[in-house]
């Protein structure tokens, strides 16, 4: 049996992933369907707005074979990080094909970037210090190096016939895109034969504000539907908790959301809900320092993601007064996005440290499975063998294997519990939901 494998958040759900599942299975003419989703923090930085398992239902109940969890180091961190983990999982489960949302569907041209991503020629990385040496953001310095490398392989200097200036500038400006070329990236370092499939974004856009970043994880849209990023600030504004709020309401959002969202209270939290763990931390890191800020930052620095410059303007603009999303604000800048800054503070929150997440650009840790139809099951079965890392389906059995998915787990389980004043079950206990 052949898998087509993708990588998602569902963060929810709602009916333009279904459709990319259908397409997915469809184009590829695979047998399962195989999904490495982040868990219970997302790569935007911020928890997701419901539990990693009822997620992880509604994608078996809308398509999906077997679902796994993408470790939390990899599911906060960069594009490249989130591409990483993603592909090493898929590779080690034997998937044939690789599907992803993409804004343009062009395979050629994002190759092309992708192969300048993996070898870094030296036209590309002395370009981009040079143009982040003058201050250029992060994705401007990138743009810039792309094309540089792109020309200097060529004798005019000038870009090959079969890449073109603006298909290119495109692709490096669309956040499914961004993503595409990232997991091509880390199929050519992994060595992963995958075949491609890319399913063309239709409908509504991403809804993201522009200054989030371009880094963040597929969101599909279908006609009339809203997008998940849309979803979830409707949501707020419904004071965070499904059906909190009128008939009304959910009614108006129940043509978006996949059949598991539809019923039901699910109660959802956002990274306002956290803001007072974060600030507990960081205000511990200030104490541990005898308050002096130079210091606090030199703390801050072991976190993954976090650079000096970047160590200091957090303690500069720490105040507990203020909510998360003031807070980030407060922080970025023209060079360093909203994303960026939340990933950061996420990875305080969580402990992920610089190297916690060295050790995980080693080596994939372990294979995590949340859920599985029979289909998902026989194909698991078939090529279990094969795989080289451990596969964890009795948390019990393995309490030491996953330290930083148990820790992020125990924090959104404290936060959970006091939002809906419910008991929800522990990593030991929830066990792996079979459809």
């Amino acid at each position: 049996m052949k898998a087509v494998g993708i990588t998602a958040e569902y963060n929810p759900m709602h009916t333009g992933h279904i459709w990319q599942l259908q397409e997915a299975r469809r184009l590829s003419g695979a047998g399962c369907t195989v999904v490495v989703m982040s868990g219970f923090f997302t790569q935007r930085g911020t928890p997701a707005i419901l539990d990693k398992y009822t997620r992880a239902r509604a994608a078996l109940l809308s398509g999906a074979d077997l679902v796994l969890e993408l470790p939390v180091v990899y599911a906060t961190g960069s594009a490249e990080l989130f591409a990483l983990g993603a592909v090493r999982t898929l590779k080690e489960l034997s998937v044939s094909y690789l599907s992803f949302g993409s804004e343009s569907a062009d395979l050629a041209q994002m190759s092309q970037i992708a192969r300048v991503l993996a070898d870094e020629p030296e036209s590309y990385t002395s370009c981009l210090r040079e143009s982040q040496r003058q201050g250029k953001p992060f994705p401007a310095a990138r743009e810039e190096a792309v094309i540089t490398s792109l020309k200097s392989q060529t004798e005019t200097g000038a870009l090959a016939a079969d890449v073109s200036h603006d298909a290119i500038l495109k692709i490096l400006r669309s956040p499914n895109d961004i993503l595409a070329t990232e997991y091509m990236k880390a199929a050519y370092r992994e060595n992963a034969s995958f075949i491609y499939i890319p399913v063309k974004r239709i409908g509504a856009g991403h809804d993201r504000p522009a200054d989030e970043g371009h880094d963040t994880p597929e969101d599909f849209t279908v006609p009339g539907a809203l997008s998940a990023s849309a979803i979830r600030e409707k949501i707020k504004e419904a004071s965070g908790s499904l059906p909190t709020g009128s008939e009304r309401f959910l009614t108006a959002l129940a043509p978006s959301l996949a059949d598991g969202f539809r019923r039901g209270s699910f109660t959802t939290l956002d990274a306002e809900d956290f803001a007072p763990l974060l600030y507990a931390k960081l205000e511990d890191i200030l104490y541990q320092s005898d308050y002096s800020k130079s210091k606090s930052a030199q703390r801050l620095t072991l976190f993954e993601d976090i650079s000096e410059s970047l160590a200091m303007r957090i303690i500069n603009t720490f105040d507990p007064a203020l909510s998360f999303s003031e807070f980030v604000s407060s922080i970025k800048n023209r060079s360093i996005t909203f994303s960026r800054v939340s990933r950061a503070l996420c990875h305080i929150l969580l402990g992920i440290t610089k190297e916690t997440a060295l050790r995980y650009r080693g080596a994939l840790p372990y294979i995590r499975i949340l859920g599985f139809t029979k289909t998902g099951q026989e194909y698991l079965h078939e090529y279990a063998a094969k795989i080289s890392c451990p596969i964890i389906t009795k948390t019990a059995d393995n309490k030491e294997s996953f330290p930083e998915d148990r820790h992020a787990a125990s924090l959104y389980r404290q936060v959970l519990a006091k939002k809906s004043g419910q008991k929800f079950p522990d990593e030991f206990h929830a066990g792996i939901i079979r459809i």
